[in-house]
C-alpha cells in the first residue's frame, strides 16, 4: 500500500525520480516521504478556508510549497501568504504558530495531520 500511495503521489505532484530514489535504499520499512519534503509540524487549528500549524521543525517562505499528508494523498498547495498573530510575513521558523491559506477545493484538513515544506530552491 506504501509503494501504491507513493506512485500515486508521484504522478500527481510530478515529483522529480531523485526525489523518490533514495527511498528504495533504506534499510527499513519504505517511508512514503519523498526527500524535497521537510517536515514542520502537523495541523493544530482547521478554519473555513484557513489552518493553523505550530511549526516544530524547519522554516516556511511565501513561495514555498506546503504539503499536508492525508490518507493516501498528499495536497500541494502554493504558499502565497503567512500570519503570525494577525501580522503578514515572508517566513516562520521554529516555535512560529502560523496561518496559512487552505483552498476550499482542497481536501477536507483534520486536526494531527502532517504537514511539510517544499522550499521553492528544489523547483530551480
Amino acid at each position: 500500500f506504501d509503494l501504491y500511495r507513493l506512485i500515486l503521489n508521484k504522478r500527481k505532484h510530478e515529483w522529480r525520480p531523485e526525489w523518490i530514489k533514495p527511498i528504495f535504499y533504506m534499510h527499513q520499512r519504505m517511508p512514503i516521504i519523498p526527500t524535497h519534503y521537510r517536515f514542520i509540524g502537523v495541523v493544530s487549528k482547521v478554519f473555513s478556508g484557513n489552518f493553523g500549524i505550530e511549526i516544530l521543525e524547519n522554516e516556511v517562505c511565501v513561495g514555498d510549497r506546503i504539503a499536508v499528508e492525508g490518507e493516501i494523498f498528499f495536497e500541494e498547495i502554493l504558499v502565497e501568504s503567512i500570519q503570525v498573530e494577525t501580522q503578514q510575513v515572508a517566513r516562520v521558523t521554529v516555535g512560529d504558530k502560523a496561518g496559512f491559506v487552505w483552498p476550499e477545493s482542497a481536501m477536507k484538513l483534520r486536526l494531527k495531520m502532517p504537514v511539510y515544506a517544499i522550499p521553492q530552491s528544489v523547483f530551480v
